[in-house]
């Protein structure tokens, strides 16, 4: 008869206050040499566990730390070999642990989803509810509000099953350049659209293709990687400044020569005047022609620097044992080539 009161007792405080959710148990913050980085979550597939997180959230030689959810004790770190995507920002190791989310398959339009993560690095794992509203070859772009800090955790479909993994944010044109400076604004093609707001991606995992990597050589080549990307997008970043009549730092000499950058700046200052408003050079009235002599010749230079970058990014890409990177580095000098060769021609028309 006691047993018969406590096992009822049990039964309606559980329809009371509710079933513990066991995918709690699933979900976990990342943290980098102790500071809250991202999110990360188990995975159950075939009989084995994994945690899964984005790449971009655990690369670098910082320690890394997955905590539980629910018990910050729960903790495990990156192992000696870990698995990464060759295909997306994702990264995957194997735990000893019976259970974790399954992983569904490809999702469709409009599909109700619901995105988990440890928003703007809290420590605290939250819940957005949203939609699938766009789908390309290997990123999903969902309306669930995920914003830093979510990288890493899952988006779950209503069954529960993993659809895909956040990862990343496009904010609207702010009509400002890094740096400070005003870029020309053609928020007018976008206007009254919902690509003013901003927009959010996962990137699916039914489809990924893992490489088992040594951690050690994981970290390093993530490192050398990140200085070839910061030194293309300085490329493009000269690139635009030039173009759009923008001083340049005579300090950053990785692209152009310091004394490039001064003749350049010098040029600048001959055919216009500064602008503080708009932190960049006014050509005056009867110099455009002079100026447009000038840019050609600039271009030429960049168009000689981008073929070197592209030539040099290919013999790089060679050493790299992480497939991710070394796919990523050819892409890159992909895209400069092709910049490259447009930049010449654009210099040749301007000779006509």
């Amino acid at each position: 008869m006691l047993r018969l009161l406590l096992f009822t007792l049990i039964f309606w405080s559980l329809i009371v206050y509710g079933f513990a959710d066991a995918s709690d148990d699933f979900l976990f913050t990342v943290q980098r040499d102790g500071q809250e980085a991202g999110s990360g979550f188990l995975i159950h597939e075939r009989g084995k566990s994994w945690l899964v997180s984005n790449r971009h959230v655990v690369e670098g030689d910082a320690q890394v730390l997955f905590a539980g959810m629910l018990d910050s004790t729960r903790t495990f770190v990156l192992p000696e070999r870990v698995q990464i995507a060759s295909n997306r920002d994702a990264v995957r190791f194997r735990v000893d642990l019976p259970d974790g989310f399954s992983l569904g398959d490809d999702c469709s339009f409009d599909e109700e989803v619901f995105a988990f993560g440890n928003s703007d690095g809290k420590g605290v794992i939250t819940k957005s509810a949203g939609k699938v509203v766009g789908k390309g070859r290997g990123e999903i772009e969902i309306t669930c509000d995920i914003i830093p800090g979510n990288s890493g955790g899952p988006v779950i479909n209503e069954d529960d099953e993993v659809v895909g993994l956040a990862t990343d944010l496009i904010e609207p044109p702010s009509g400002h350049d890094p740096e400070g400076g005003q870029f020309l604004n053609n928020l007018n093609v976008i206007e009254g659209t919902r690509y003013e707001e901003t927009r959010r991606f996962a990137v699916p995992l039914h489809d990924a293709k893992w490489q088992e990597v040594d951690l050690a050589t994981f970290q390093s080549e993530s490192m050398q990687a990140g200085e070839l990307f910061e030194l293309c997008d300085q490329f493009f970043n000269t690139l635009v400044r030039i173009c759009l009549h923008y001083p340049l730092i005579e300090g950053n000499g990785e692209i152009q020569s310091p004394s490039w950058i001064r003749s350049y700046n010098r040029k600048l200052e001959k055919y216009g005047y500064y602008s503080r408003s708009s932190q960049r050079y006014i050509i005056r009235s009867g110099k455009q022609d002079s100026m447009d002599r000038a840019l050609q010749n600039w271009l030429e230079d960049l168009s000689e620097k981008g073929e070197e970058m592209s030539e040099s990014l290919r013999e790089e890409a060679e050493d790299f044992v992480v497939k991710y990177y070394q796919m990523a580095l050819l892409e890159r000098a992909d895209d400069l080539e092709d910049t490259a060769r447009e930049l010449l021609e654009l210099a040749e028309d301007d000779q006509r």
